[in-house]
């Protein structure tokens, strides 16, 4: 098995053993998947697309997010999406030597979504749209993605990712407080002496702050200092990460980084979790009445009391100790 990054314009890094073999009947050999555009939409589409590579002879998908399928067999081709949303066009514009073109002409199309306050499981959604044989879903960064970091790796560290607010998906109430990352921040780094790296990618005001920064940090990386693969890398290798919902969850979830991840009232953390994850040290807290409405600018309950924070941020230190 490889693992050296390869760059190439249909090429992935590694090829693992696809988990299926190619049908003896199937008419069209070659299939595309209308790929979600999140960050951690495509985390969780990485079962499934796993699974088409060994079902299909060539495999298109038009994801913003290269680095989160790079260890796929190599009959996965990546082409450009044309996204416009602001985070995901610059990451694809920064890596363009990743893709390929498109897919030609063929009739077999899948298009991955979820409904999750009907649902209450993006995999079963998932399921219900895309075949699915086994469950490809941790990855191992490669060390390379480690490499020219803007701030010092060699020394303990932990991610804290701020509270943002987004013009293009406008859904505040899906944050926790920032009082409660401030907490969580100040009381792990008294207990640890471990370095903070803050993190964001604010611009403007297309996506700013939702609260303060984070008064225990470091390093500040709000404006997308850390490029994807080193966010990747960052998350996997860190003593602790410490983030509200979004992204963070799936991501923590894929590398197994020991995390702490705080949930607004939009959605709920078993929405996200599948039995064959294997995750142990992801530790998720909901506010004391949890909401998981799934409703935009809804006024969901936000209080998590102190007790309940506490034990959460123990059990996070704990696990570093």
């Amino acid at each position: 098995m490889k693992t050296h990054i390869q760059l190439g314009r249909n090429r992935r890094i590694i090829h693992p053993t696809p988990v299926s073999v190619l049908p003896p009947h199937t008419r069209n050999r070659k299939v595309s998947v209308k790929s979600m555009q999140g960050m951690g939409d495509n985390i969780f589409q990485r079962p499934y697309i796993h699974t088409l590579c060994g079902l299909f002879e060539t495999v298109y998908l038009d994801s913003p997010w290269p680095h989160l399928y790079w260890d796929m067999p190599d009959n996965l081709h990546l082409f450009r999406s044309g996204t416009r949303l602001r985070t995901q066009r610059k990451n694809e514009e920064s890596i363009k030597e990743f893709y390929g073109e498109g897919p030609p002409s063929i009739t077999r199309v899948f298009r991955p979504g979820y409904i999750l306050n009907k649902s209450g499981s993006v995999y079963k959604d998932f399921d219900g749209r895309i075949p699915r044989s086994g469950f490809f879903f941790h990855m191992e960064p490669p060390n390379e993605w480690g490499e020219d970091l803007p701030f010092d790796p060699t020394e303990p560290f932990c991610v804290v990712r701020n509270t943002t607010v987004r013009r293009e998906w406008h859904v505040p109430n899906r944050n926790c407080r920032n009082e409660y990352l401030q907490f969580a921040a100040s009381k792990y780094k008294n207990l640890t002496g471990h370095q903070m790296i803050e993190i964001a990618d604010i611009d403007g005001d297309v996506e700013t702050l939702d609260g303060e920064h984070i008064h225990a940090a470091d390093v500040r990386l709000t404006k997308g200092e850390l490029k994807h693969p080193g966010l990747i890398w960052a998350f996997r290798h860190a003593a602790a990460v410490i983030s509200c919902t979004g992204f963070a969850l799936p991501l923590a979830q894929m590398v197994k980084a020991n995390a702490l991840i705080i949930f607004g009232g939009y959605d709920l953390p078993e929405w996200f979790t599948h039995p064959d994850q294997d995750c142990p040290d992801v530790i998720t807290i909901t506010p004391d009445k949890p909401c998981g409405c799934h409703k935009k600018n809804h006024n969901c309950p936000l209080d998590i009391s102190q007790a309940r924070l506490n034990k959460s941020i123990r059990r996070l230190v704990n696990h570093v100790i």
